[in-house]
């Protein structure tokens, strides 16, 4: 396991070792209350930072963590993953308690009160993830906290031998976002996700974002990763969710910028912009990029569909009148 840093009792004094660990925790992890049990207390902490999450293995003597809730608008959601290699962990949360063993794990919500309390020295490989990145493998992960995965489940034997990779010595050294990606993954199957790109979830997602293109498909510079950086994913898995539902983000985008233009040419209450005007507020940058394209999707140029809409109007409105 590649180590960015390292905390032990083991620098410290033995009459200062409880109160330097749990002003180690309490830095790391604002929130936390940290009471270590027993007067030879001993721990040690090994961080890494992969693509911007935290991963830490804690060795520890007994101890009670607890966690204080805070407001939802005071702190960016996340979660934590606790699995256990050793020893025994207590886990409260959500009037839900469970005892943690070897080879198990546990979700809990890092914005509600929490408490876990190990019974004897034990190791555990602990990481905090931001709930954007929850939220892009489970469709409501508050219903999984406090809920222990354990080898028992086929499906969370995939996630639960990840995490037990990371955690040891001669964890395999790959790219960040390949391995978060493979534990998300794993995650998803684990609460019975088994195809994410076909899951309801990856619907829901699918919408959002042609919300957010209908929306933003006027902006010159939108980009795959403005979308994905708005909904709180990769730009790897917002493409791979077109994939699985046949078409790619740029195509979207195209049609809906196109079919905004078709709509501006055959309102009245913009009939005093050019097709020039009507292209800049679509998102072309180019006046005849924008013919081009229009042509190729509604067989005439836009000057064309225009006069051509306008007299279907014209000769609807004179049928009317000679009705009356």
């Amino acid at each position: 396991m590649a180590v960015q840093r390292t905390w032990s009792t083991t620098d410290v004094c033995k009459t200062q070792a409880r109160t330097y660990w749990a002003e180690t925790l309490q830095n790391l992890m604002p929130g936390l209350l940290v009471e270590p049990i027993g007067r030879d207390f001993e721990a040690e902490l090994k961080q890494r930072l992969v693509s911007g999450i935290n991963i830490s293995l804690v060795r520890a003597a007994p101890q009670c963590v607890r966690s204080l809730s805070r407001p939802r608008s005071a702190v960016e959601g996340q979660f934590a993953l606790i699995y256990l290699r050793s020893g025994s962990l207590k886990v409260r949360q959500f009037a839900r308690s469970l005892e943690l063993r070897p080879g198990e794990c546990v979700l809990l919500d890092g914005r509600e009160q929490s408490e876990v309390v190990t019974c004897a020295q034990s190791e555990s490989l602990n990481i905090v993830l931001p709930s954007k990145w929850v939220g892009q493998w489970l469709i409501r992960p508050e219903n999984e906290v406090a809920k222990p995965f354990t080898p028992a489940s086929v499906r969370a034997r995939p996630f639960l031998n990840i995490l037990e990779l990371l955690a040891g010595d001669d964890a395999p050294e790959v790219g960040g976002n390949l391995m978060l990606n493979q534990l998300g993954g794993a995650l998803a199957i684990a609460v019975g996700h088994e195809e994410v790109g076909g899951t309801a979830h990856a619907s829901r997602l699918l919408n959002r974002i042609q919300q957010i293109i209908w929306r933003r498909a006027g902006e010159p510079e939108f980009r795959p990763q403005c979308a994905a950086d708005e909904i709180g994913i990769s730009r790897r898995y917002l493409v791979s969710l077109f994939q699985s539902a046949g078409t790619t983000f740029n195509t979207e985008l195209m049609r809906v910028r196109l079919e905004k233009g078709a709509e501006m040419l055959r309102e009245r209450r913009f009939e005093a912009l050019s097709v020039m005007e009507i292209s800049l507020r679509c998102g072309f940058n180019d006046a005849s990029h924008f013919t081009k394209r229009f042509k190729d999707r509604f067989d005439m140029p836009p000057a064309a569909y225009r006069s051509c809409h306008n007299q279907k109007q014209e000769g609807g409105e004179a049928a009317l009148l000679t009705l009356h």
